[in-house]
C-alpha cells in the first residue's frame, strides 16, 4: 500500500522491534524514504505486517517507521497488549519497543508545567519497563546492545531506570511494586534540569565557576517541583533530591554524608554515573563498561556506596 505523505511533524517515530509480524495493527504505518522530507503511508490500519515487509525495511538499514500523533494511545495499547505480554519476544525487543514508545510521552510530561502529569506519565513508563524485566530478569550486556547511549535527556533517564531497576532487584530484593516506585524515581531524577537553560545544559567543554552553581540547582529545582504531588513517596523525592550527594560529603547540593543519604538515592547515584560515563558526549565517545566499573570501583566507600557499587559490578559482568 501507499499514499499521500504526511507532514512529519504531526508523526511520532516507532521502532521496527515493536512491530510483530503478520499482526493486524490499530493504526496507519509510515515509512520515510531517504529522498523525502515527509512519510508516506506504508500500511493502513487494520492491515497486518508481513515478515517479508520487515525484512525488507532491515535491509533498508530502516530502524523507525512513524505513527500519527492522533494514533499514540492505540500504539501504546498495541504495545502492552501485544509486545510487552508476549514472552515469546525476547525481552530486550520488548524493552527497546517500550523505549522508544514512551521518548514523546516523556517528553511531553517533562515540557508540563503540571508535577502531576509527570508523575502520572513515569508511573505508566516505569510500570511497563519493569513489566518486561520482573519475569524475564536479563543479563545487563544484553539490555546494553538495545539501550540507546547518546545522553539525551530521555535516554539517560531511561537508561537509568533500567539500571535502577535492576539493581534494586538484586541489592534490595525489591518486590515488584517497590521496583516501579524506584524506576519511576530514576525517570524523575534529573527533572529539575528543566528549569536550567538549554544553553547550559548543551554547552560543550568545561563550566565556568557560575555555570556550575547555576547546574547544582536542578536536584533542589526537581524537589520543588515535585515536592507536593501526593503520588510520590518521600524516597523517589530523594532520588530527585540527593542523586548528586556524595558519601564523603563532597557532594551537592546539601554535602550531605553517607549515613545522611537515602538508599535510593545512594543507588542512583551510581546508575547515574554509569550511564554518564558509558553515553556518547560530543566532545568524547563513551567510555567502554569496564572502564566506567573501574570508575565507580576507584570511588566506591569514597564517592558512591561501596556495596551498591560492588553489586552493581556483578550484575554487569555476569555471564550466560
Amino acid at each position: 500500500m501507499s499514499g499521500c505523505q504526511t507532514p512529519l511533524a504531526t508523526m511520532l517515530p516507532v521502532s521496527i522491534a515493536s512491530l510483530i509480524e503478520h499482526e493486524t495493527l490499530p493504526f496507519d504505518i509510515y515509512v520515510l524514504s531517504p529522498h523525502q522530507s515527509n512519510p508516506t503511508l506504508f500500511r493502513g490500519r487494520n492491515y497486518p505486517i508481513s515478515r517479508e515487509d520487515l525484512t525488507k525495511l532491515r535491509s533498508r538499514g530502516t530502524l523507525n517507521l512513524y505513527v500519527c500523533a492522533s494514533d499514540q494511545e492505540a500504539y501504546r495499547s498495541y504495545l502492552r497488549e501485544q509486545v510487552l505480554a508476549n514472552e515469546a519476544l525476547p525481552p530486550a525487543q520488548r524493552l527497546k519497543a517500550i523505549s522508544d514508545a514512551s521518548k514523546e510521552v516523556y517528553l511531553h510530561a517533562l515540557a508540563t508545567r503540571c508535577p502531576d502529569v509527570a508523575v502520572e506519565a513515569t508511573n505508566s513508563i516505569a510500570d511497563d519497563l519493569v513489566r518486561v524485566i520482573w519475569h524475564s530478569p536479563q543479563l545487563l550486556g544484553e539490555l546494553l546492545d538495545v539501550m540507546t547511549h547518546d545522553y539525551s535527556t530521555y535516554h539517560h533517564a531511561c537508561n537509568v531506570s533500567v539500571y535502577a531497576m535492576l539493581l534494586a532487584m538484586e541489592y534490595f530484593r525489591a518486590d515488584q511494586a517497590t521496583t516501579v516506585r524506584i524506576a519511576q524515581g530514576a525517570l524523575l531524577h534529573d527533572i529539575g534540569k528543566k528549569h536550567i537553560s538549554a544553553s547550559l545544559l548543551n554547552k560543550v567543554g568545561t563550566l565556568d565557576p557560575a555555570e556550575m552553581d547555576e547546574l547544582k540547582l536542578h536536584p533542589q529545582a526537581g524537589f520543588e517541583f515535585l515536592c507536593n504531588c501526593p503520588g510520590l513517596q518521600a524516597g523517589q523525592l530523594m532520588m530527585v533530591m540527593q542523586h548528586h550527594e556524595r558519601c564523603d560529603g563532597e557532594g551537592y547540593p546539601m554535602a550531605l554524608f553517607g549515613s545522611e543519604i537515602h538508599p535510593w538515592a545512594l543507588l542512583c547515584a551510581v546508575v547515574d554515573v554509569f550511564d554518564a560515563l558509558v553515553s556518547h558526549r560530543a566532545y568524547r565517545g563513551g567510555y567502554r563498561v569496564s572502564d566506567a566499573l573501574e570508575y565507580l570501583d576507584l570511588q566506591g566507600g569514597r564517592g558512591f556506596d561501596e556495596d551498591l557499587v560492588r553489586c552493581f559490578a556483578s550484575i554487569a559482568n555476569r555471564k550466560s
